[in-house]
């Protein structure tokens, strides 16, 4: 897909911080905002960057990455929001259900963000920027320039100088406060000398539109199909067991005979994105990880989980945490999903590289 939610790969150390500016000495202009966007949730619309120093964040609230900066965003908005700093939160759904305002605004009391965050459902403030990439975050200066940008996670200490030099630019002589963040921690995400790191399969999606099948024929597009598990296994592909509907964006379980999704990957951690069914009543699943031989060798037609297991209760459309470190060595593993009842849609996996 064009747009990223995975950060870049660690790549060489670069200089330290003691050698790179803090902010960029010129910048790009910013692109004004749209008119009809929204709705705006936590606070009145932003109307523009002139006169202000605004950090704008491209986030949706199923992205794991997105997740992981949320602390630090908000830390920000309650350090630096006297001193004259704007988050503001850009929603750019990416599934379906990020496009409904409630799911939203229940994900933001969820996850305890209290800056302003605007949905952009139609991809407009997302086209503006030639955005490509989840999250993403921009400083915008109060000229209208764009004086620091940072794809993926990491980079809090150089986007926090890069807040405070503006901050200070803005506002000479004013007072701020003492920073979230380590000023001389290093600006990358590269780890200390001989660490070991468990490889992640990338993130994998269960629609046909993204997704790849293990089954015989393929999916079904957007027709009922009673599917069989043939094994086989092989690392990123999805295989389903039982009657299922493959839309553009999802794997939805129809039931009502048993039924499983599996899929074989790497990882020190796996995440789902699921929802429940269509009215919103919970579906409980079984979810399991189990050692799988490079061959793909494994049971093929139970649609139990076996191996390490956890029972999970999919009661809104959100991202999940299946499991934590199921598989540390970096082995290939096998993740089974199991619903126990018909409504489950499962959109996509992401899987951690531990190190």
């Amino acid at each position: 897909m064009g747009e990223q939610r995975r950060p870049p790969p660690p790549g060489a150390r670069p200089a330290p911080a003691a050698r790179r500016p803090s902010v960029a000495p010129g910048g790009v202009r910013a692109p004004a905002l749209p008119g009809a966007v929204g709705p705006w949730l936590n606070g009145p619309p932003v109307r523009g960057w002139r006169g202000a120093v605004t950090l704008v964040d491209f986030w949706t609230y199923s992205c794991v990455n997105c997740l992981r900066t949320l602390p630090a965003l908000q830390g920000w908005h309650a350090r630096y929001h006297e001193a004259g700093l704007t988050i503001l939160g850009v929603h750019t759904p990416e599934f379906p259900f990020e496009r409904e305002p409630a799911n939203v605004a229940r994900a933001l009391r969820d996850l305890d963000v209290t800056y302003p965050v605007v949905l952009d459902n139609d991809r407009a403030i997302w086209e503006r920027f030639a955005n490509r990439h989840w999250p993403h975050r921009y400083l915008i200066d109060p000229a209208g320039s764009i004086r620091h940008d940072h794809i993926g996670e990491g980079g809090e200490a150089a986007t926090e100088r890069a807040i405070r030099a503006v901050l200070a630019e803005a506002h000479p002589g004013a007072h701020l406060p003492p920073p979230v963040f380590d000023p001389d921690a290093a600006d990358d995400e590269a780890v200390a000398a001989g660490a070991y790191c468990v490889p992640a399969t990338p993130e994998l999606f269960a629609g046909y539109y993204r997704g790849r099948s293990g089954n015989p024929g393929g999916f079904r597009e957007d027709e009922p199909a009673l599917y069989t598990d043939p094994g086989g296994y092989r690392e990123g592909y999805i295989h389903l067991q039982g009657r299922w509907r493959v839309t553009a964006d999802a794997a939805h379980f129809l039931g009502p005979e048993p039924g499983a999704l599996r899929v074989a990957y790497r990882g020190a951690a796996a995440n789902a994105v699921l929802a429940p069914s269509p009215d919103n009543a919970p579906v409980a699943l079984r979810v399991g990880s189990a050692a799988l031989s490079d061959s793909g060798a494994a049971p093929a037609t139970a649609p139990a989980p076996s191996g390490a297991e956890r029972r999970l209760t999919v009661d809104a459309p959100r991202l999940y945490e299946l499991f934590a470190d199921p598989a540390p060595t970096g082995d290939l593993a096998l993740l089974t999903l199991a619903p126990e009842a018909p409504g489950l849609a499962v959109y996509s996996f992401t899987f951690g590289r531990g190190c």
